[in-house]
């Protein structure tokens, strides 16, 4: 069974609604094209009339198969003349002085025409593929591979007695409804009949019904077959309402079980129809539905859906296979046959798919098997190839998420076990995209692939390359086509200025790759929304002409440190989204100010080289308060830096970098305006290098949990005591501290991790650490505090994990805590401590009392006590040094 059709029609209507923008249709009045255009969409309308006609024939008719392969190739040659218009009407307005002549665009209006011999459509579309067959509640259990464990969890949860006498469900139902959802052929079905059948459930309820309520919902059908399954006979009824009476009556006052067997509704109002009879059960009746979709379980579910996972390769069906077999091919081949219909449930998932989604699932055929995908990679793929359309105010990267999301909820991804970041196809989803794409993309991953190079269309969409081997330089502008092209770890040091024939090129990524320098010819490539530069270590500079490429959203330079500069004329690309750096370049070259106008910024942006700031006025008008989509914001390497931007009105703000600022000595959030909520989602702050930062005042950032202080003033300690929200706190590199402030740790009753780099404070000699009730240990390095002479440790009682303490060459310590130290410490090791040795001499010494609990005491290499149990009597053994 061939699928590609119902791609197809999708895509057509992706088309017919570019075709109908009215942008395009001005220009074409403009260039007296847009008779042919409206020809155009008239022969795309008759084609799309007869796909119907054209799916049925194709099964037998060789000929009918190979024109819809064809046809396939039509819609792309089409999106591209819609494209070159586009890109034409973008480079009019870019040149000075266009010399235009209408004649040059009615070339890229081609016409093919065929004498179909199709009928039109005239009836509901099959999409000519079988029905998934009913099912009913009888299982045979010798063909149940696995599946015991999630059998009794849903047991556990159809016995349980959440829903006891006085106890209601969500709006007030009596009937606990339980989600089980999961991808075509995981086993859905199978689950349930074992739970239906199961002896304990039997006795458990008075009433039992299946019902398959399968893909088309229809209320009195499924109703009706409620009524006959529970009563077991059959009903003449023919009125919606007789029914929903009849069966409210059955079920009166009765505990029963019913299972909804692939539910696909989506409208709740249906859903609450049906249940309207259902109420009338005894407390405590359940109801078990199986869907593929994640919104009918958010939908029905009295709880969060039960969603079923892949075997384990100990209960995997392969190694069924291979043991039933006998490695006979005759009863492999059967066997394969029932593994036919997991494929059915797959492609019945996709047909039953709203049309925008179909061709984005199909497009996750250019990933192989097993690959992990990123979200919001596949997202820019997606917007590169035309897929996600723009509605009214929302960012076509948004829309483009919520595909993703969509198509997560009805298992065509699922979450990776090895990257929580990360999604994976099942290999039969795999297939089917493979099925319905065709040859859009090539991937060389293999060098025993590039012989394949010979053989690649003209026409390929997508084109990606890891090797580490050259390819020919030449191939690129065969691929004139492209709008995807990745070349991540591909061997190169320089791009092909040849590159500009590759109009119609949305997505380039070049990331790890040695380029040193980027090719002025890509000034040309107007329809490029994605370049990606990620830890691309040689490169130095950008396309001069970049101001040209106003399409550009996504500019991903992360890792590439040797950017010197920002081009000139980036202040024209107010569209873009991501700017992961900006590089403030010398004498004036990129100035801070281009960022003013890059409203729509999110995600993570680092301004580098602040130092090259001439002027104060051009961070004035970088407008980086009004970067309200910001999450992450870098400032880093202004030495001469005196103040900062108003920070505090970012309302999306959670992470924020001050670092090199030599000449900050006072921080505020700059806010001036009274009852504006400051830093309202800040959750990690760290501060590195300002050596002359001695306070920052800032409001009591109730989420903040990070904070990291690194290369400043000790006095800005000062600043940290009221931070209740804390939960890490790193301190290092402060120098100059001799304590810590006084009620430092006070209010700090949620920090869990506390790191003090110990190594540079050398003349810290008072150290305490009071009322941190969450903090499980103390920082390392205590041996390095030379000048330390008091020690005073709190109300810590989750120190539960120290278990050793060692405290060499603290020369001047003499104290140890007054209370002593903690009550589990095991092992304590003192060296190189005069003034505390004497003290803590066993038996007479001032502090010895503090410590003889510790069941091992080693000071200066000898070892004052040891106490052992005797293995018989248990007797303590006591060995002084």
């Amino acid at each position: 069974m061939a699928v590609g059709d119902a791609f197809l029609s999708a895509f057509l209507q992706v088309l017919f609604d570019r075709l109908a923008s009215p942008e395009l249709l001005k220009i074409a009045q403009i260039w007296r094209v847009d008779v042919e255009l409206k020809k155009l969409k008239g022969t795309l309308l008759k084609i799309q009339a007869v796909l119907n006609d054209a799916e049925l024939k194709q099964v037998w008719n060789n000929a009918v198969r190979i024109w819809l392969e064809d046809l396939k190739h039509l819609a792309y040659d089409v999106e591209d003349i819609v494209d070159e218009f586009e890109i034409e009407a973008l480079r009019w307005k870019l040149e000075a002085e266009p010399q235009f002549d209408p004649t040059q665009v009615w070339p890229l209006i081609p016409f093919r025409r065929k004498d179909l011999g199709l009928k039109e459509k005239t009836e509901r579309n099959t999409y000519g593929i079988s029905q998934r067959p009913a099912t009913s509640s009888l299982v045979n259990k010798s063909r149940i591979v696995g599946r015991e464990a999630d059998k009794q969890k849903l047991v556990d949860l159809l016995l349980s007695n959440d829903t006891s006498e006085g106890e209601v469900c969500r709006n007030g139902d009596k009937v606990f409804i339980i989600p089980v959802s999961g991808m075509g052929g995981i086993g859905k079905t199978t689950i349930a009949q074992l739970v239906y059948n199961e002896e304990r459930v039997i006795q458990q309820f008075e009433l039992k019904a299946w019902v398959c309520v399968s893909e088309e919902f229809d209320l009195m059908r499924v109703t009706r077959s409620i009524l006959e399954s529970a009563t077991g006979r059959s009903s003449d009824l023919k009125d919606l309402g007789q029914l929903q009476v009849s069966l409210k009556k059955v079920l009166r006052g009765k505990r029963f079980l019913i299972v909804l067997d692939n539910v696909w509704n989506e409208n709740y109002n249906n859903w609450d129809d049906l249940m309207v009879p259902l109420r009338a059960g005894a407390q405590g009746s359940k109801v078990i539905v199986t869907t593929r979709s994640e919104a009918v379980s958010l939908m029905v579910g009295s709880i969060p859906s039960y969603n079923l996972d892949g075997l384990t390769y100990e209960d995997s069906i392969g190694k069924e296979i291979v043991k039933k077999c006998g490695r006979l091919p005759l009863v492999a081949k059967a066997l394969g046959g029932l593994l036919r219909n997991k494929v059915l449930d797959s492609e019945l998932s996709y047909y039953h798919l709203p049309a925008h989604l179909k061709p984005c699932f199909a497009y996750c055929s250019i990933f192989p098997k097993g690959y992990e995908l990123d979200k919001e990679n596949l997202v820019l793929l997606w917007m590169a190839e035309g897929f996600v359309q723009q509605k009214q105010k929302k960012q076509i990267e948004d829309i483009g998420r919520e595909y993703f999301d969509e198509l997560f909820s009805r298992s065509f991804f699922q979450k990776s076990c090895s990257n929580a970041s990360s999604f994976v196809m099942h290999d039969l989803i795999n297939d089917l995209a493979r099925n319905i794409s065709g040859d859009i993309s090539f991937r060389l991953n293999d060098a025993s692939d590039i012989k394949s190079l010979c053989r690649i269309s003209e026409k390929q969409r997508y084109f990606a390359c890891s090797l580490p081997h050259k390819v020919q330089s030449n191939l690129f502008p065969v691929l004139k086509c492209l709008r995807v092209l990745s070349l991540r770890w591909y061997n190169m040091t320089e791009f092909p200025d040849s590159i500009s024939n590759l109009k119609h090129l949305r997505y380039l990524d070049l990331s790890h790759t040695n380029i040193v320098r980027l090719p002025e010819s890509m000034s040309t490539l107007y329809s490029l929304q994605s370049l990606m530069l990620i830890d691309c270590y040689h490169l130095t500079g950008l396309v001069d002409n970049m101001g040209n490429l106003i399409h550009l959203r996504h500019l991903d330079t992360r890792g590439s440190f040797k950017l010197q500069k920002m081009p000139v004329g980036i202040d024209n690309l107010t569209s873009l989204q991501t700017l992961s750096s900006f590089v403030v370049g010398e004498n004036g070259s990129s100035r801070i100010r281009d960022l003013r106008d890059m409203s729509n910024l999110r995600g993570k942006l680092c301004i580098l080289k602040l130092e090259n700031v001439a002027d104060i006025i051009d961070v004035v008008e970088a407008n980086i308060k009004n970067k309200e989509h910001l999450h992450e914001l870098e400032l880093i390497g202004c030495t001469k830096c005196e103040s900062l931007p108003s920070l505090g009105l970012l309302p999306s703000l959670r992470n924020l970098v001050i670092d090199g600022m030599h000449g900050l000595e006072e921080w505020s959030s700059g806010v001036e305006e009274s009852g504006v909520r400051e830093f309202p989602c800040l959750h990690e702050l760290t501060i590195w290098n300002c050596p002359n930062l001695r306070r920052f005042s800032l409001p009591r950032l109730p989420l903040l949990c990070e904070l990291d202080l690194e290369e400043c003033d000790g006095t800005i300690l000062r600043s940290v005591v009221d931070l209740m929200s804390l939960t890490s706190l790193h301190i290092s590199g402060i120098s100059n501290l001799v304590c810590l402030p006084e009620g430092m740790f006070k209010n700090l009753a949620s920090l869990e991790e506390l790191k003090i780099g110990l190594c540079n404070l050398r003349n810290l000699e008072d150290l305490r650490i009071v009322n941190v009730p969450k903090v499980e240990s103390l920082p390392e390095g205590l041996h390095d505090l030379t000048s330390l002479e008091s020690l005073i440790i709190e109300g810590c009682p989750s120190l539960t994990s120290l278990a050793e303490m060692g405290l060499p060459a603290c020369h001047r310590l003499k104290s140890l805590p007054e209370e002593g130290l903690p009550h589990f410490l095991s092992r304590l090791v003192i060296r190189n401590c005069p003034l505390l040795k004497r003290q803590c001499q066993m038996e007479i010494g001032r502090h010895w009392h503090k410590i003889a609990h510790i069941s091992y005491i080693e000071i200066d290499n000898r070892m004052a006590r040891e106490i052992s149990k005797d293995e018989e009597g248990g007797d303590e053994k006591i060995i002084s040094g």
